[in-house]
């Protein structure tokens, strides 16, 4: 992290501010959407893209008309030492632009050109969708600037939605959002974002952010506030009992760790996050003791970290003791940095364990296919059931994509018409699983395959290899890089069992929009505008 004599004040105009009111009506106002409305969950996707659309446009138009005024202002002389608009793009700008062309060609190709436009046949993530996050891309990426009650909002808004999937799971519902529902829409869907899968998504794209936060604010009363989002969230991911949220939020522990395993400070930081994530599903035990245990169902990974077993004790008393470990160790020498030589043996490991996973998937899904697994192990077996069927869905939408003629190979069928080119497959999949129809592939880059070919994947893939890729290296000079960094890889990892829609997706584009913006700040002026490190306590 840089120096404090480096940090900087930066000028804040008008359109800077739009920018970041904009983005605390996205973090507060935004995952609160059906409660505004009173729709309940009928609704709830295009109550949130409208929301999302409308929000977007007017950040559009207002700084497309102030940046308009401002330019006319200028003089030729001072037009005349300013680069030429390409030449300050970044690879991640050029990747957006090229999703954008591809979109735009997918559309006109498609022989759904209506569908394909606005997403009515699947989830609302047409070209107009994307016309929205191209928009807001290249407006926050030229106008952020930092301001941390942004965040605050960010961990309030959040935390607000954990806190009520947390009350939903005890069969709490003070704001009626299960009035008229059977008890399967109760068991499946919660909070003010959706079925489990979907607040997974939000809980992974949101609760990195926020942890990351906790371990590099130095505001006390933001850190407070943090922390207790962060405490509440983890309860959401749990109760939430969704695989993909597992998947992202566990892969990105293991980044981290890797990321700070040098440093001591940071390390107390990230084990006493941990500690408290997991200290507070205790909390979620106890109030099932109070409740008589009237609660919805808990698979049996959540119920790992929430039930009394000694696994979850020992995760808890370890993590505790590394914490209190770190602490003493970077008290006495706050700038200790470990050798390199732990940064080597840590990734040797992850790619030890890496190893391991898919030695166990060859084993069992090719060599031995007969042994009973139990729920965990069976992840390891992969078949056309694996994940609620997902591996049905998966091998057919490779199927699909084989049969495409060469144009479709390159730009897809069109942006979200998945349902037209799987229609074929119906009642097979009614005859196997009993489900009707399907309008995605239930794996974001699979779907972006299909739907928008390789161009459109290679772009996808692209603008957030990109973003990634900047923001570690920016991170080393401004910390929020990496914050936002967190979201982007938590939310990319449970893309690959789960599905893009305006209901969390957003979230995860103003991510790459604010860690771009960072990217930019720090390329050009190489200082931290994030506040300085925190001292060591809690």
């Amino acid at each position: 992290m840089a120096n404090p004599q480096k940090t900087i004040t930066q000028k804040y105009s008008v359109k800077n501010a739009i920018v970041n009111y904009y983005l605390l009506l996205m973090f507060i106002l935004f995952p609160l959407v059906p409660l505004i409305y009173f729709h309940g969950y009928d609704s709830i996707r295009t109550d949130k893209y409208i929301t999302f659309l409308f929000l977007s446009m007017m950040l559009a138009i207002v700084e497309f008309f102030m940046i308009l005024s401002e330019s006319n202002t200028k003089n030729s002389a001072d037009n005349m030492t300013v680069k030429k608009w390409y030449q300050t793009f970044s690879f991640t700008d050029w990747a957006m632009i090229a999703l954008l062309i591809v979109n735009c060609i997918s559309t006109v190709l498609s022989d759904y050109p209506s569908d394909a436009l606005f997403g009515t046949q699947g989830r609302n993530n047409g070209l107009l969708l994307m016309l929205a996050y191209a928009a807001i891309y290249f407006v926050i990426t030229r106008q952020y600037k930092f301001y941390e009650y942004v965040f605050g909002g960010l961990a309030i808004g959040a935390g607000l939605v954990f806190l009520l999937a947390v009350i939903n799971y005890f069969y709490i519902d003070p704001f009626g959002m299960f009035v008229g529902y059977n008890e399967q829409v109760i068991m499946d869907f919660t909070s003010t974002i959706g079925n489990k899968n979907l607040m997974a998504s939000f809980v992974c794209v949101c609760l990195p952010v926020i942890m990351m936060l906790f371990m590099n604010t130095a505001n006390k009363t933001l850190r407070w506030i943090y922390y207790i989002s962060m405490v509440i969230g983890f309860s959401a991911l749990l109760v939430a009992d969704s695989d993909s949220g597992f998947l992202g939020f566990f892969t990105l522990l293991i980044v981290l760790l890797i990321y700070y395993i040098r440093k001591p400070k940071k390390l107390f930081l990230y084990f006493f996050s941990v500690f408290s994530m997991l200290a507070g599903a205790k909390i979620l035990r106890l109030i099932s003791l109070i409740m008589q245990d009237h609660t919805k169902e808990m698979t049996e990974i959540p119920s790992l970290f929430v039930y009394e077993n000694g696994f979850s004790y020992i995760l808890i008393i370890f993590t505790l003791l590394l914490s209190v470990l770190f602490y003493f160790i970077a008290k006495r020498n706050p700038e200790l940095i470990f050798p390199k030589v732990v940064f080597i043996t840590a990734l040797g490991i992850a790619v030890l364990a890496t190893a391991i996973v898919i030695y166990l998937i060859i084993k069992y899904t090719f060599i031995d296919t007969t042994s009973n697994l139990n729920q965990v192990m069976s992840y390891f077996r992969f078949t056309d059931r694996w994940g609620t069927h997902r591996g049905y869905m998966w091998r057919k939408s490779v199927e699909i994509f084989a049969n495409y003629n060469f144009k479709d190979m390159l730009f897809g069928c069109g942006p979200d018409t998945y349902f037209s080119v799987f229609t074929p497959y119906f009642s097979e999949l009614f005859n196997l699983y009993g489900d009707q129809s399907t309008n995605c592939a239930h794996n974001e880059y699979l779907n972006y395959l299909v739907t928008i070919g390789i161009l459109g994947l290679a772009a996808y893939l692209s603008v957030i290899i990109g973003i990634i890729t900047r923001a570690v290296k920016a991170a080393k000079v401004n910390p929020l890089a990496m914050i936002c960094c967190a979201g982007i890889i938590c939310y990319a990892v449970q893309a690959i069992v789960n599905i893009a829609q305006p209901i969390t997706t957003p979230i995860f584009i103003l991510l790459i929009c604010i860690g771009e913006a960072v990217c930019r700040q720090v390329k050009n002026d190489n200082k931290n505008t994030f506040v300085k490190q925190p001292n060591l306590s809690v």
